[in-house]
């Protein structure tokens, strides 16, 4: 499951995921960045997995690459930083991580939120 989530105060897009995390839960996702037009055009998105686990296959992260990339496009801009310390939910966001790297994305994984959080602050 997933709670989407944005912080107008600190202009983070936060997704705060729990239990085990669905094929629907990453087309709620990929739709709201899609639909959602209070969005900045520099996009922050922090995703809080910790604890979580996953029925998603390497397949479903090369969908949801592609898909994530066509929604992404409309910002100037996205940071996106995980923060987990499953071991599943690492390996999965690493992988990720490698297939989202383009022009106007970046895409980091953390095992620590205090670290994610810098990241996606730092100018």
């Amino acid at each position: 499951m997933v709670n989407i989530h944005y912080d107008e105060e600190t202009g983070i897009l936060k997704m705060t995921y729990s239990g085990l995390v669905e094929v629907a839960d990453i087309h709620r996702f990929i739709d709201h960045i899609r639909l959602d037009d209070r969005l900045p055009e520099k996009l922050i998105v922090l995703h809080h997995a910790e604890g979580v686990g996953s029925s998603l296959k390497m397949k479903d992260l090369l969908f949801f690459s592609k898909e994530m990339k066509k929604g992404t496009a409309r910002f100037d801009s996205v940071r996106a930083a995980v923060f987990t310390k499953n071991s599943l939910s690492l390996t999965l966001s690493k992988l990720y991580e490698r297939l989202n790297m383009d022009k106007n994305t970046k895409f980091k994984t953390f095992n620590s939120e205090r670290a994610a959080v810098a990241w996606l602050v730092e100018i």
